[in-house]
């Protein structure tokens, strides 16, 4: 099965655990869920659209699929490498894990780059939210003939 498989099994699975927990009077995954339809509308015109299944090749190859709440995990296992994918909102980024936990979580572009700051003028400045978001949240693409 190739990643994309793997990951919309995956995403299937945590939609409808929402519903039955929904059903059983627990709204918190369910919530999840909307909010990351709602981040999705708000800013996916912002966002390069990808192919989850080279992204996963290029960054963490040999990856198992790991789930958590609304969010699919895809672990480097040479340690270097985290692919987060929301399956809620049909969106990935990815995140530089050498260093974490003992500094905060670094979200990298396609080309490995730590975006958090811009050349200006000659001096270092911290990106705006909105910037580094264009740079480092990616649309998961679909694959033909699938709604979305």
């Amino acid at each position: 099965m190739d990643v994309k498989s793997s990951y919309s099994s995956a995403a299937a699975e945590q939609r409808a655990e929402a519903a039955r927990r929904l059903l059983g009077g627990d709204s918190v995954l369910a919530y999840a869920f909307a909010r990351g339809r709602t981040r999705t509308a708000l800013y996916k015109q912002n966002w390069r659209e990808v192919d989850i299944n080279e992204v996963i090749a290029r960054f963490t190859p040999g990856a198992q699929v790991k789930k958590s709440g609304v969010k699919v995990h895809f672990v480097d296992p040479r340690g270097r490498y985290e692919i987060v994918a929301d399956s809620a909102g049909g969106y990935l980024r990815i995140q530089d894990i050498r260093n974490f936990p003992k500094k905060k979580r670094v979200f990298v572009d396609l080309n490995g780059n730590d975006v958090r700051f811009v050349l200006v003028n000659g001096k270092l400045e911290r990106r705006d939210k909105e910037s580094a978001m264009r740079l480092t949240h990616f649309r998961i693409k679909k694959r033909p003939g699938m709604r979305g």
